[in-house]
């Protein structure tokens, strides 16, 4: 009942703990791409020709790694944003429900009869 008021505050908490929760695993999937391409092997031995071949293309691991950092980047700018919504809605909402409180229980002080 007395925190009725600030549920926009709190459903706006709620989304910005969404978005952190959810930026979290996105993160480590791209994390994980980068590793991926890190560690394919950098040359194949072709038995046909007896000798070691290169087996990846520089530029190709350049921007695959390159645009899964970019991302992963983007990412952490969500969770940013998600972190200081969610902090600031349920401190904002927890400062105005203890304000709240407070003036209730002063406002009980003083009408009690001072005998």
């Amino acid at each position: 009942a007395f925190s009725r008021p600030e549920y926009g505050l709190y459903a706006l908490g709620v989304v910005g703990t969404a978005i952190v929760s959810l930026m979290l695993p996105l993160i480590f999937l791209f994390l994980g791409k980068v590793v991926w391409a890190l560690l394919r092997p950098p040359a194949v031995f072709d038995v046909d020709l007896g000798e070691w071949v290169r087996a990846y293309d520089p530029q190709a691991l350049e921007t695959e790694v390159t645009s899964a950092c970019l991302i992963i980047e983007l990412l952490a700018v969500f969770i940013l944003v998600g972190a200081i919504v969610q902090q600031w809605s349920i401190g904002k909402a927890a400062e105005l429900l203890t304000t709240r409180l407070r003036m209730t229980y002063l406002e009980a002080i003083l009408r009690q009869e001072m005998a």
